[in-house]
């Protein structure tokens, strides 16, 4: 059991136990990231990977704000170049709960295109070919981008 666990944890897997059962999850953990920024106007949080963010903020160029968060994930595109990019919706998101899905979503999403053998499964996925791919699928499928056009 304890050889199961160790090689588990070491490839990220998360576990959890119930009844000495040993149930695997696929939920991703976000921790609290130090910023330069004050804590009570401003927190991100990042997943394990760091290529996914949630971020806090209550104003916006120093104007007070409700609080709302943010889904970000960080895509290349096909010259090179890096950014952050919204994860679903181009906007904000009331409760924390929400942009966590999304997350998850989007990397369940990007999984199956990775799998995808034809460009008509990559199609059935996308309905518009997307302008970059995340960092970490680019890095296990180098040759996505080309087979969704």
């Amino acid at each position: 059991m304890k050889d199961l666990r160790s090689n588990l944890i070491g490839r990220g897997v998360h576990l959890a136990f119930s009844r000495n059962y040993l149930i695997e999850s696929n939920q991703m953990d976000f921790h609290l990231h130090k910023t330069n920024r004050s804590r009570k106007l401003y927190k991100e949080w990042w997943d394990a990977s760091r290529q996914y963010r949630i971020i806090w903020t209550c104003e916006v160029q120093g104007v007070k704000l409700p609080p709302h968060y943010f889904a970000l994930v960080k895509i290349r595109f096909p010259n090179g170049r890096e950014m952050w990019d919204f994860v679903g919706k181009r906007g904000s998101y009331r409760t924390s709960k929400r942009p966590k899905q999304q997350c998850e979503e989007h990397h369940r999403l990007w999984s199956r295109a990775i799998e995808a053998k034809t460009a008509t499964a990559l199609r059935g996925l996308f309905p518009r070919a997307p302008q970059g791919i995340p960092v970490w699928a680019a890095k296990r499928a180098p040759n996505l981008l080309e087979r969704t056009t």
